[in-house]
């Protein structure tokens, strides 16, 4: 972590102190992440004190460190505390998106952040847990009150010594029944993965909650879920699918598409908001043919990867240029075909 200065370190700090405490309350595991944060900032008692003053006094707006550097380390250990109780809250999330809309963090930073802090924080609760058994007295050095003082009811009448002595195993059969001591809890694993529960939480914030699915203000999809990874852009998987005809004509192979598709929602099952039938849909209304021109441009093979040999047009100056090249795929001219593409697939889904 860069070094900061003592201004910034009291805007990060009570950055994270805001987000432990959006729910009125904290807990352990949050407690833990604010001493890992200051133990790795580095801060004073009195800067700690101004953080928590800062977040006390009430509305507070999460600050903008000066030192862009530290930004996204910033925003990592906010979303780490978020994470840390197990119990992901609009309170604690909807501040974290806006602040990171606010620095132009794409949706992949997000996701990439997510990953990170989960893994720290399951790195951070395992050293936690192994402190706590290094620290933790051994129950024999330690022994609980006696059962037979604490549980048992005083009787009407004085016992007989004799009755007494009769059942001398009867305060062991109790401290039997004793539950052990519990140990040092562990934290609540998180029920979704980091980047589909990120996701989730960017779409809860969306205006358009449903456009938001299909990549809008970011890289648009026509499958209607972002985390598949197959845009509508140049460079995706999905548009080398195919096979180039002699004309140039590129024709796209559906079952190939498919199988992309399906082996990247592997990871997106899980999400509630995802919807297998969306992505028939948007197949059946693809064009089957892409013509290089208006809508389509053939995609130039990278160096090492295997392409056709392809006569490729190109117009200059209003001549008609021809070469030789490798291509591997085609690439889409605009997004209009793509919305084209979206609204035909729900019209469909209404339809139905």
């Amino acid at each position: 972590m860069a070094r900061l200065c003592e201004a910034d370190k009291i805007s990060y700090l009570a950055n994270v102190f805001a987000i432990c405490g959006a729910d009125g309350s904290f807990a352990p595991q949050e407690v833990a992440v604010l001493k890992d944060v200051a133990r790795r900032l580095d801060v004073s008692q009195a800067e700690v004190t101004a953080a928590r003053n800062l977040v006390a006094s009430g509305h507070y707006e999460l600050a903008l460190l000066s030192d862009s550097r530290a930004r996204r380390d910033n925003i990592e250990d906010m979303v780490m505390a978020a994470l840390a109780d197990g119990e992901l809250q609009p309170k604690e999330s909807v501040p974290i998106e806006k602040f990171a809309k606010t620095l132009r963090f794409a949706q992949a930073d997000m996701d990439m952040i997510a990953r990170r802090a989960q893994s720290r924080l399951n790195a951070l609760f395992k050293t936690e847990r192994i402190a706590s058994k290094k620290t933790q007295p051994a129950p024999p050095v330690s022994p609980p009150p006696s059962p037979t003082v604490t549980n048992a009811a005083p009787a009407p009448s004085p016992a007989p010594r004799a009755a007494a002595s009769a059942r001398p195993a009867e305060p062991v059969a109790v401290a039997e029944e004793d539950p052990p001591a519990r140990p040092v809890p562990s934290p609540p694993p998180v029920a979704l993965p980091a980047a589909l529960g990120a996701c989730m939480r960017c779409r809860d914030a969306a205006q358009d909650q449903a456009a938001y699915c299909y990549g809008e203000g970011e890289t648009l999809n026509v499958w209607g879920c972002r985390l598949l990874r197959q845009p509508w852009c140049a460079g995706a998987p999905w548009l080398k699918a195919g096979a180039f005809r002699p004309s140039g004509c590129f024709v796209f192979d559906r079952e190939a598409i498919r199988a992309l598709l399906a082996q990247a929602a592997a990871a997106v099952v899980r999400c509630p908001y995802f919807d297998p039938d969306a992505v028939e849909r948007a197949l059946a209304a693809l064009p089957s043919q892409a013509w290089p021109g208006r809508r389509w441009t053939l995609r130039l093979a990278e160096t090492g990867e295997p392409g056709l040999p392809l006569t490729v047009r190109h117009y200059r100056h209003g001549c008609l240029l021809r070469a030789r090249q490798r291509v591997s795929g085609v690439a889409p001219v605009g997004e209009q075909l793509a919305r084209r593409i979206i609204r035909d697939a729900r019209r469909k889904q209404h339809s139905t």
